[in-house]
C-alpha cells in the first residue's frame, strides 16, 4: 500500500477524490438483497417496475427479455465509461482486469453447464452472457480462442478441473503485468486470495470424494504443497488456522455437516468476493478500493436483475437464481 501511495501524485489525488464522489452518490441506487428476494416472489412481471424505482434501470423494457439484457450491458459498459473518463490510469487498469474477470467466469460456468448436459442453465447463462451456448466448435466462439490450445483436449474429455485450472492459469497470465507495471496491490490481493480459496475448495472436495488432484494454483499466498499434503478435512481445516480463511470455511464445514449438501463448497467463493469486496472498498485512502467494490458489485447487480426478470418470465424455480452469484 505504501508503494501505491507513493506512486499518487496531486492530480491524481483530486482525480480520485472527484471519482469517490460520484461513486458514494451512485452506490445509494444499488438494488438491495432484500428488493432481489421480493422481486423473486413476483407473479408477473407487471410487478418488477415497481421495484426498480430510485435505480438505474428504470427505463428497461422488462417484457422484453432479449432488448432488456441489451440495454442491462449498455447501462454496465456506460458505467464503466464514465468511470474511467476522469479516472487516474490505475483505476483504468483495474476496470480492465475486473471485465477479464468477469469474462473468464462466464466461460468457466457455460463450459461446466454444457459438459452436464444442463441445456436450461446453458439456455439462461447464454441470453443473460451473451456466450453461444454450442462449446463444443470453439473456432466459432470469439470468447475462447485465447484459451483453444490449453483446453481442446480436456473438454472433449470432459475433464472441467483440468479445463478450470488451465483457464485461470491464463487469466493469471494474462494480467500479470499490467498489475505489476500499475503495482495494483488490491487486485493482486484479489487474485491471489482467490487462488488460495479456488484451492482449499479443491482440497475439500478431493477428501469428501477420495479423489486428488494436480490442478492446483501456484500463486496465492498459501503454498500449494501445504493444502495438497493434507489427509483428512479435520487436519486441513487446523492447518488453515491461523488464517483468514479458517473462519469461512470452518462455517461451511459446520452447514454441510449438518445437511450433506456438497454443493455448498460452491458458496466459498461467493463469500470471499462478498467479503474481499467489503474490505478493499475501506482499504486505501484513495479510492481504488472503493472503485473495485463498486464495479464487481454493479457487475453482479447486473446478472441478478436479468436472473430474476429471465425466471419471472419463463415461470422457472428460484434455484436458477444462484447460478449468477458467483
Amino acid at each position: 500500500m505504501v508503494a501505491l501511495i507513493e506512486r499518487i501524485n496531486i492530480m491524481d489525488s483530486y482525480q480520485y477524490a472527484y471519482l469517490t464522489t460520484r461513486i458514494s452518490g451512485m452506490k445509494n441506487r444499488l438494488i438491495t438483497q432484500e428488493k432481489f428476494r421480493q422481486m423473486l416472489n413476483c407473479k408477473s412481471l407487471d410487478e418488477i417496475p415497481h421495484f426498480l424505482e430510485n435505480t438505474d434501470y428504470k427505463k428497461i423494457p422488462y417484457k422484453n427479455l432479449e432488448e432488456s439484457n441489451k440495454i442491462l450491458d449498455e447501462c454496465f459498459v456506460q458505467l464503466l465509461d464514465k468511470i474511467c473518463v476522469f479516472a487516474p490510469s490505475a483505476v483504468k487498469d483495474c476496470v480492465f482486469v475486473l471485465k477479464e474477470y468477469t469474462k473468464l467466469q462466464d466461460l468457466k460456468s457455460m463450459i461446466k453447464f454444457n459438459i452436464n448436459d444442463d441445456k436450461i442453465f446453458t439456455d439462461i447463462l447464454s441470453q443473460i452472457t451473451g456466450i453461444q451456448k454450442n462449446v463444443t466448435d470453439l473456432n466459432k466462439i470469439k470468447e475462447f480462442k485465447k484459451f483453444k490450445k490449453n483446453i481442446l483436449n480436456h473438454l472433449e474429455k470432459k475433464e472441467f478441473s483440468q479445463i478450470d485450472y488451465k483457464l485461470e492459469n491464463r487469466f493469471f497470465k494474462s494480467i500479470k503485468k499490467i498489475i505489476d507495471k500499475r503495482n495494483l496491490a488490491i487486485v493482486k490481493n484479489f487474485i491471489k486470495k482467490r487462488a488460495d480459496i479456488i484451492n482449499i475448495t479443491i482440497k475439500l472436495r478431493s477428501l469428501l470424494i477420495g479423489y486428488d488432484t494436480d490442478c492446483y494454483l501456484d500463486y496465492g499466498f498459501i503454498e500449494p504443497t501445504k493444502i495438497k499434503n493434507q489427509k483428512n478435512i479435520e487436519s486441513f481445516i487446523s492447518s488453515i488456522i491461523r488464517t483468514e480463511y479458517h473462519m469461512i470455511f470452518s462455517k461451511i464445514m459446520d452447514e454441510f455437516n449438518k445437511n450433506e449438501y456438497r454443493g455448498i463448497f460452491d458458496d466459498a467463493m461467493d463469500k470471499f468476493l462478498m467479503e474481499f469486496s467489503k474490505n478493499a472498498k475501506s482499504s486505501d485512502p484513495f479510492g481504488l478500493g472503493l472503485v473495485f467494490w463498486f464495479i464487481l458489485t454493479k457487475d453482479r447487480e447486473v446478472r441478478k436483475l436479468k436472473a430474476v426478470i429471465k425466471i419471472i418470465s419463463d415461470g422457472l424455480t428460484k434455484d436458477y437464481f444462484e447460478v449468477f452469484a458467483w
